[in-house]
């Protein structure tokens, strides 16, 4: 290395050479989720840049440690982020957070899966909880999560009305204790009355409770829903 605290005297010539070295990089790749590209566009609409499966997306050198990201990796209208998995064909998720500093100099690759629509990403209790705060949003559950067991949770209050999409991904909700007060001559449901744009596919319900509170009088109690759009 040049001691560049060496007093130079008059007619000396030194010649410095700097050697530069790549640093470590975690590179983000896109999974397109039954669609085939993501167009991101400004505010006027224009596509100022378009992704497919296998793309890189986004890399963060690692001079420093990298926190989860999460959604902000690519902000795209229309379009949901998933989760980050460890292989293209996103059979095992990605978990290791924050991503490190390496002791030696590479390249760590992950790949972050992206599915169309607006949705919010149901992987625990409360996510489940979430669901039944909001009648209007869509909810997808991910594929890795085969049973969501929610007794830990304090009850929830029932639905009166959903009119959004579940993609259940075939996970079955467990221990869900769901509350709820009526009036005389009311009816209640988990789901309350279930409207003409709502959907809710591949789910199981397994051990539900379901306690209403009925001021005077009687009312109707059903499991699922009180009423179905046709």
């Amino acid at each position: 290395l040049y001691d560049f605290n060496t007093v130079l005297q008059k007619g000396d010539h030194h010649y410095v050479c700097a050697k530069w070295e790549k640093l470590s990089s975690l590179k983000v790749h896109l999974i397109c989720d039954g669609f085939d590209k993501i167009d991101v566009k400004d505010n006027d609409g224009n596509v100022t840049a378009s992704y497919k499966t296998g793309d890189l997306i986004k890399e963060y050198p690692l001079d420093i440690n990298v926190s989860n990201p999460g959604s902000g990796v690519l902000s795209a209208k229309g379009f949901s982020f998933v989760s980050f998995y460890k292989d293209l064909e996103a059979t095992e998720r990605f978990t290791d957070w924050p991503v490190r500093v390496p002791e030696t100099v590479q390249e760590i690759t992950i790949y972050a899966k992206y599915i169309e629509g607006t949705w919010e990403i149901v992987e625990n209790s409360s996510g489940v909880a979430k669901m039944f705060q909001n009648g209007f949003n869509n909810y997808y559950f991910l594929p890795e999560v085969n049973e969501i067991d929610c007794s830990s949770l304090p009850s929830v209050n029932a639905l009166a009305l959903f009119e959004g999409e579940i993609n259940g991904n075939g996970c079955t909700v467990k221990n869900l204790k769901i509350t709820g007060t009526i009036g005389n001559g009311g009816t209640g449901s988990l789901f309350g009355a279930i409207g003409s744009t709502a959907k809710i596919n591949d789910i199981t319900f397994e051990d539900i409770d379901v306690t209403y509170t009925v001021n005077r009088g009687s009312a109707n109690i059903y499991f699922i829903c009180n009423s179905l759009a046709a």
